[in-house]
């Protein structure tokens, strides 16, 4: 069970990782590109967190992934910037369901922990890309 949460929590956030890596150099608005650093800080951390807890588990790129990401890196401006919350939003929504589903029969406490911090920070994430996005458009 938990290492399952594990290569799903992984495989999700790998698509948030490498898109915010992109963001890094193309976001031309502010807070798109303060929120790409904060992703990518978390995503790290969290990797190596989740790897600590559960060596056996592995990253496997969710599917469409390599898609997803070269689309974005199409955009620029504007439309970037867009495109990225966008992405963002869908990928932590994905990953607080993965959350929410573990939490529901996890067992193990310290991996309960693990999982309840990553929820309490995704819902952070959600909220702060859900301003970023209502600020774009007015």
């Amino acid at each position: 069970m938990e290492e399952k949460h594990v290569r799903d929590t992984l495989a999700a956030g790998k698509l948030a990782l490498e898109t915010s890596r992109i963001a890094l150099q193309k976001a031309q608005d502010a807070w798109v590109k303060k929120f790409a650093q904060f992703e990518v800080a978390e995503q790290e951390t969290l990797a190596d967190v989740l790897r600590v807890a559960n060596p056996a588990a592995t990253s496997t790129p969710p599917a469409g992934q390599p898609d997803e990401v070269g689309e974005l890196a199409k955009y620029a401006g504007a439309e970037f910037d867009a495109a990225y919350v966008g992405l963002q939003l869908d990928g932590h929504n994905k990953l607080l369901a993965i959350q929410d589903e573990y939490l529901k029969s996890g067992k193990n406490p310290p991996h309960v922990g693990i999982a309840k911090l990553a929820r309490g920070q995704i819902k952070e994430h959600i909220e702060l890309l859900n301003t970023i996005k209502q600020q774009a458009k007015g």
